[in-house]
């Protein structure tokens, strides 16, 4: 299906807003950040026609991926790839391992919690590492229903999750073309942390892409557990 005439006019004129979001100035980019979730949130409607606007078939950037515990699709996207808005929702259990990213993004939990945990800024992280210091949580926050935050590209973070929980994420332009994850060593009873480079789906083979493809029962699932949660 594709978005109405209508709804997508709508969507523009809201999202037309995050082009101006100033990433680098966490709270002011928070405060537009705020002001955009909010004009979203309380239009369930527009929600909706989202929700059904996406398609299997488009794939690139409007692309819908399924991960352990985890998935996630593309509702919207700036004519210039610089603003993305994406629905994820997490399962019990889902846990991933301290990362940044390419791209600063915000997040509104609309339904469920997360435990978000933050390591520091990726200089300093990097630099524990190289030392053979495993980082260590610097500040761990339970976000809640209805609560926004604002990540900068440089942070470290992890999530866990405990419980079904749908978070709405607006993200800003890609600004470098990796981001790293850490990952715990167990060989030969040695705990050493590492950090390995990713790049985004430009760099991925077809294989990998695939990999992580939604299915369509995939979707139908996805679909159906926004409505059992009220979403939609």
């Amino acid at each position: 299906m594709t978005l109405s005439i209508s709804a997508r006019a709508e969507v523009e004129r809201l999202l037309g807003r995050s082009l101006q979001i100033e990433w680098d100035e966490p709270s002011k980019a928070l405060s537009t950040v705020n002001r955009v979730m909010d004009a979203i949130v309380e239009r369930p409607d527009l929600i909706q026609d989202l929700v059904e606007g996406v398609s299997l078939d488009q794939g690139g950037a409007y692309a819908c991926e399924s991960y352990p515990q985890m998935d996630k699709v593309v509702l919207w996207q700036a004519p210039n790839d610089d603003s993305r808005l994406r629905l994820h929702l997490f399962s019990p259990g889902y846990f991933d391992r301290p990362h940044n990213h390419r791209w600063s993004f915000a997040s509104r939990v609309l339904h469920g919690s997360y435990l978000h945990s933050l390591y520091g800024h990726e200089d300093d992280v990097r630099r524990s590492l190289s030392n053979g210091q495993p980082p260590g949580v610097q500040m761990a926050t339970v976000v809640g229903q209805n609560q926004d935050y604002l990540l900068h590209h440089t942070a470290v973070h992890s999530l866990r999750v405990s419980q079904p929980t749908v978070s709405l994420v607006l993200r800003g332009p890609a600004v470098k073309s990796e981001y790293f994850t850490l990952a715990l060593d167990d060989e030969e009873r040695e705990r050493r942390t590492q950090s390995f480079a990713s790049r985004g789906i430009e760099g991925e083979s077809e294989t990998e892409s695939a990999a992580k493809a939604m299915s369509p029962e995939g979707l139908t699932k996805f679909v159906s557990t926004l409505r059992n949660v009220g979403i939609l």
